[in-house]
């Protein structure tokens, strides 16, 4: 048989061959990690162990001194003395230096699920993460730790341990913010005892948006919102379908969203324009009258309130004009008891008849024939719209005010008394009297 020559090849090891035949082979120790702070220590493990080793850190062999070789990855050498010889690395590391928190943003809300990290450390082998207000405390093998700041979060610090083999080190303190998440309340208005709403097909109603946050903004399913939907009491509309329907109160409070529901169900009854009240003479208050969309039923019910007491039931009102300090209010209805009713605009004695503060309007020449004029005081006039009504509530016509001293043909009306609004856009409307001849 011919010789059969056996190669064995052992990790960071040197060997010479002749022929087929192993001459001399050397193994070195396997790399090695050890701290700074260390004592020094003797090296072995090398085979055959005739040799010597050398390289930093090392002042007579096999003595190793961390400190002499200070941080950093040091090739140790070890030769036999034939000259045949291996090397290793021994890893000099200190106590980890754990950097400041990567980020920027110190406010978080309610509810927020964030991330967090720090700069990767060279040989640490754990990351242990604790948030000063809550209960947080966990261990990672990365530098990176999530928290959902849901439930019961306050503001505090969040540090991070560094922790190798030799020690551990903190990084400074990062103060987080948790602002609590705005939800605001939804209230009505109209009908202070309801939780949820029964409502009717165009009934018009109040609501209010309570709560601590700075901003708000409504929306409504199955109906409109009428006038600002960024204020705290918001009026709406209930549209003309049966079904379901819904106000959202979005809100906001240091860069924190918030949001709560009011459901509705849409019935199948229809509720009346809102109505108007006129004074006639110097203490009765009518109420237009109106009818439903296909004009066939008038008002079967009318509720008179003075502030929150209701005070009569016909079309009309007799007051106390001295009462300068009463709001009055003319809940009207198809129904005879006075179901899917709408509520008037409030009517107060003495109450300036003004578009906006000392913009007044009168209407000449009063009584009239065939036309009639807008006047408004110096620098008061804005393009509007001018209405007309009939006693009964009902519009007879309509025309655009484009400049002062227009003038407004109303000669094919009947002659009687009738109703005028003048409608500036988000502005406010003025209401008046005219008697035709």
């Amino acid at each position: 048989m011919k010789p059969i020559a056996i190669l064995m090849l052992f990790l960071s090891s040197h060997f010479f061959l002749s022929g087929q035949t192993i001459q001399q082979m050397v193994l070195c120790p396997h790399d090695t990690i050890v701290c700074l702070k260390s004592d020094g220590f003797a090296l072995s493990g090398a085979i055959p162990d005739s040799g010597i080793y050398s390289g930093p850190g090392i002042t007579i062999s096999p003595s190793f001194n961390p400190g002499l070789a200070n941080i950093g990855k040091h090739l140790i050498t070890y030769t036999l003395p034939s000259n045949e010889f291996c090397t290793f690395y021994i890893t000099v590391i200190d106590i980890p230096a754990v950097g400041n928190i990567n980020s920027t943003d110190p406010f978080v809300c309610e509810g927020d699920v964030r991330t967090y990290s720090v700069d990767p450390i060279p040989y640490v082998l754990k990351y242990h993460w604790k948030f000063s207000a809550s209960p947080f405390d966990t261990i990672t093998s990365f530098p990176t730790v999530t928290i959902n700041f849901t439930g019961n979060y306050n503001s505090g610090e969040l540090t991070v341990m560094g922790i190798n083999q030799c020690d551990s080190s903190t990084s400074n303190a990062f103060h987080i913010t948790v602002n609590p998440k705005p939800i605001p309340t939804i209230k009505n208005l109209s009908d202070t005892l309801a939780f949820t709403d029964n409502v009717c097909q165009n009934q018009h109603l109040t609501y209010s948006a309570d709560g601590d946050f700075s901003t708000v903004k409504w929306s409504v399913t199955g109906g409109s919102v009428e006038g600002d939907d960024n204020s705290r009491i918001v009026n709406v509309i209930w549209g003309r379908a049966s079904g379901n329907g819904s106000l959202i109160a979005s809100v906001e409070k240091n860069n924190c969203q918030g949001a709560a529901v009011w459901e509705v169900v849409i019935g199948n009854d229809s509720a009346p324009v809102p109505a108007k009240i006129w004074l006639f003479g110097r203490n009765m208050l009518v109420c237009s009258d109106s009818m439903n969309a296909a004009n066939e039923i008038r008002i079967q019910c009318y509720q008179w309130y003075k502030g929150a007491e209701v005070v009569g039931t016909k079309r009309y009102y007799v007051a106390d004009s001295n009462d300068k300090s009463s709001l009055y209010t003319v809940k009207t209805s198809f129904d005879p008891d006075c179901s899917c009713a709408n509520a008037s605009v409030t009517f107060k004695f003495g109450q300036k008849e003004t578009i906006s503060p000392g913009q007044k309007m009168v209407v000449v020449p009063n009584p009239a024939h065939d036309k009639i004029t807008l006047k408004f005081s110096p620098a008061a006039f804005r393009p509007g719209r001018l209405l007309l009504f009939s006693q009964l509530g009902i519009k007879v016509q309509e025309d655009v005010v484009t400049s002062p001293g227009t003038q407004t043909d109303i000669s094919r009306l009947p002659a009687g008394i009738y109703f005028i609004e003048y409608v500036v856009e988000k502005q406010g409307v003025f209401s008046s009297r005219l008697i035709k001849l």
